[in-house]
């Protein structure tokens, strides 16, 4: 099965700082800041105004070849960004940092002519119909990948760079490109790139958590209130999973619309099975014809049953080869529980998380269950899909987090430089609830200084950290007010 890969997860891990021992907040020393005029005077993702005709993909791919040019691969530049970026920033080597940035000039001239375009098709959809799995996993495809990934890095770094020269406005700027870039990688009919858009999004979101601390740093409250909810849209993304497997076997997507579809042909029988027989995975019992003959004869007559109830005429269904009929059942499984997660996409996550728990248990009851399809497409296919929810929660939540801390600056623009004494007495701006619980946000004055905590997720232990894990993620933040 293609799922999350290895590659993916090692992106993920770069972005992420994983955290042992006891939760303990995150300083956030902060400034009052009344909201700018216009209300979004800084807006995080770019206007339609400020678009300029075109394809993002076509200057995200010129981006990612001047990367290989400006930054030579002999280079060990990975391991100082490493390092600028998590030094800190009263330590930051502004004069190192401003040199090396210097020669990704042509990166970013590219990269911001991206994410402010009018479209962003990254031209898949058609290959993904001819050729199916073949396209998702395609080298160029992996390379669009890694080399955004690469340059959101180096957007967070200039974030980094223009904070510490004391530039927010162009730091705002540099965090829409970011934030933009992250978002246009989830339009890939890909889900693998929608999980490189969520760890994009959490480097730029620790730019944020920087960003607001700056003495002169503007209100961001009505810019993130105004991002999309959820951030990372993974409709593209799942339709475009159905798209690579029906593409992926020769004449199923003809077959699964047409009730009176003709049986495959030989040719169509061997192309399919060379392809089950190059995943190698334990979920397949059977990749060769005779050992997938003897292991679908049992449910045979059963699986015909299912495809004529369906609409198919009883002729045709009896003149399909065995093969077919078990593929076709096995799409009609692969579909409903696709259908589950897709028809959860825009719910919070405390809203879908107990369905989506039960449509990934499904997924793995079909490999054990003795109705299970012989021919298991949910199991090949789906088994990776319940990773990026958790993952784009992370990033929604840490967003509802930053606009609480906000709102907090807000309040103290309006009262002598003071904290709220709870989140109830803010009352200019609605304070956001968290979008894993359904239920406010942990906030508690102690002093001169107050705790902004997140629970847990449900049924997962704390995390010491504010950084996004597979596991959970909880945003605990100690907040100092400055007059």
């Amino acid at each position: 099965m293609r799922t999350v890969t290895v590659f993916i997860i090692v992106l993920v891990a770069a972005a992420i700082v994983a955290a042992e021992g006891d939760v303990h907040p995150i300083p956030l020393v902060l400034h009052p800041a009344a909201a700018p005029a216009p209300a979004l005077k800084y807006p995080l993702l770019p206007e339609l105004r400020d678009t300029i005709p075109g394809n993002a993909v076509t200057h995200y791919r010129r981006a990612v070849k001047n990367l290989m040019k400006d930054v030579r691969p002999e280079d060990d530049w990975f391991a100082d960004i490493e390092e600028w970026l998590t030094v800190p920033l009263k330590e930051f080597p502004r004069a190192d940092v401003g040199k090396y940035l210097k020669k990704c000039v042509t990166t970013f001239r590219e990269v911001e002519a991206g994410a402010r375009s009018e479209q962003c098709d990254w031209g898949l959809t058609k290959e993904l119909r001819k050729k199916g799995s073949a396209v998702l996993d395609s080298e160029v495809l992996s390379c669009d990948d890694a080399g955004m990934y690469a340059i959101v890095t180096l957007l967070s770094l200039r974030t980094r760079f223009e904070v510490a020269e004391g530039q927010p406005g162009k730091a705002a700027r540099t965090l829409q490109t970011g934030f933009a870039a992250a978002r246009s990688l989830a339009e890939k009919p890909r889900l693998d790139s929608a999980l490189v858009g969520t760890a994009c999004t959490s480097l730029m979101e620790t730019r944020l958590e920087e960003f607001i601390q700056q003495p002169n740093a503007p209100s961001l409250y009505w810019s993130l209130t105004d991002l999309p909810r959820p951030f990372i849209d993974l409709r593209k993304a799942l339709q475009g999973e159905r798209v690579g497997v029906y593409g992926t076997f020769p004449g199923m997507a003809e077959a699964a619309a047409d009730l009176n579809a003709k049986p495959f042909t030989p040719e169509q029988v061997e192309k399919a099975l060379q392809f089950l027989g190059d995943q190698n995975s334990d979920l397949l019992r059977a990749t060769t014809k005779e050992r997938l003959a003897l292991d679908l004869a049992p449910q045979h007559e059963a699986a015909k049953k299912i495809l004529i109830d369906q609409g198919r005429p009883k002729e045709l269904v009896d003149a399909m080869p065995d093969f077919q009929v078990g593929l076709l059942v096995g799409l009609r499984y692969y579909d409903q529980i696709l259908d589950e997660y897709l028809k959860l996409e825009t719910l919070p996550y405390n809203e879908g998380r107990l369905r989506i728990e039960e449509a990934t248990k499904r997924v793995n009851e079909l490999v054990e269950g003795k109705d299970a399809p012989v021919i298991p497409l949910p199991n090949l296919f789906l088994l990776g899909v319940t990773h990026i929810y958790p993952f784009r929660a992370c990033i929604d939540r840490r967003i509802a987090a930053l606009r609480c801390v906000e709102a907090v600056r807000l309040y103290a623009a309006g009262h002598d430089g003071k904290l709220p004494p709870s989140l109830e007495e803010i009352k200019d701006v609605p304070v956001p609830l968290d979008p894993v619980t359904g239920r406010a946000f942990d906030y508690h004055v102690v002093g001169d200084r107050a705790i902004l905590r997140c629970m847990s997720f449900p049924g997962l232990t704390a995390n010491n950290d504010n950084h996004l894990t597979e596991n959970d993620i909880t945003p605990t933040y100690e907040l100092m007010m400055k007059k």
